[in-house]
C-alpha cells in the first residue's frame, strides 16, 4: 500500500485514486483569500486535499466534497474520516450533475473546483484517469450552472485552470453577472508565461485585484511567494 502524502495537520491517502495528488490544488487552497465561509461545495474533490485545506483555514465550517471515481471518493472518506476535521466534511460518491439535480436548493458561501480542462486532446487509456481531467464528464458551461445554482448570494466561486479556459471560464461567468473578486496568473518560474490561473468570483461587481507569481527558482526550490502561502499546509 503506498504511504499517505503527509501534510502539516492531515494525510493524504491516495492509494485508491483514479487521480493522485498534484500542484494545482495545493496552489489554489493555499492562495485562497480566508473570508467567512461556513458552507462550502467542493466539486471533483478527488481524495479531498481542497476539502481538507478549507477545513484546515476555515472555523468550523461544513464542508460537502462531491467524487464521482468510486476509488478517489474511498480515499476521499478515508482521509475525512482520519482528519480533526472529521464532523465538519462529508463526501458523495457522485456524478457532481446528479448530485445538483437531486440536492438544487443546497445553497454555499464558497464553490471551490480544480476542474477537468483537457478538450479533444489525446486521452489516457484508463478511463478513469481520462474521466479525471477531460471535460467529458464536466464542462466549462457546466461548471458556470452549478456555480449560479448552487451560490447563495454573497457566495464565491474560486477554481483553477489553465490560461486558455481560464479566460473562457471567466467570460461564460461575466455573462452570468459572476464577477472576478481576486485573479492570480502562476507561472512555473519567474520571468515565464503564466501556465496556470486562479480566479475568486462573487455577484458583487467591484474593484479586482491582480497578482502575478511563479512557483519555483531556477534551482528548482519553491518561490518565496510559493512557501509564504503554503507555509501552514507543507511540511518541508
Amino acid at each position: 500500500m503506498a504511504m499517505p502524502f503527509e501534510f502539516k495537520q492531515f494525510s493524504l491517502h491516495q492509494s485508491e485514486s483514479a487521480f493522485k495528488l498534484g500542484t494545482d490544488s495545493v496552489v489554489l487552497g493555499s492562495w485562497l483569500p480566508v473570508i467567512n465561509f461556513q458552507r462550502v461545495l467542493d466539486i471533483g474533490a478527488g481524495t479531498g486535499i481542497l476539502a481538507l485545506m478549507m477545513a484546515q483555514k476555515l472555523k468550523e465550517p461544513n464542508i460537502v466534497a462531491v467524487e464521482m471515481d468510486e476509488g478517489s471518493a474511498a480515499d476521499c472518506s478515508k482521509n475525512f474520516e482520519r482528519s480533526k476535521w472529521n464532523n465538519c466534511l462529508s463526501v458523495a460518491n457522485a456524478n457532481i450533475l446528479d448530485w445538483s439535480a437531486n440536492n438544487r436548493v443546497e445553497k454555499f458561501d464558497l464553490v471551490i473546483c480544480n476542474p477537468p480542462y483537457f478538450v479533444d486532446s489525446l486521452k489516457n487509456p484508463d478511463s478513469r484517469k481520462s474521466a479525471a481531467r477531460h471535460t467529458d464528464s464536466l464542462g466549462l458551461k457546466n461548471l458556470t450552472e452549478l456555480a449560479l445554482l448552487h451560490l447563495n448570494q454573497k457566495g464565491s466561486f474560486a477554481f483553477i485552470l489553465p490560461v486558455f479556459q481560464f479566460n473562457q471560464l471567466e467570460k461564460l461567468l461575466l455573462d452570468r453577472n459572476l464577477y472576478p473578486q481576486n485573479i492570480c496568473s502562476v507561472s512555473s518560474y519567474q520571468n515565464t508565461l503564466p501556465i496556470r490561473k486562479m480566479g475568486l468570483f462573487s455577484f458583487n461587481k467591484g474593484t479586482i485585484v491582480e497578482e502575478n507569481e511563479f512557483l519555483y527558482n531556477e534551482d528548482k526550490t519553491r518561490s518565496n511567494w510559493y512557501k509564504s502561502i503554503s507555509a501552514d499546509f507543507y511540511i518541508k
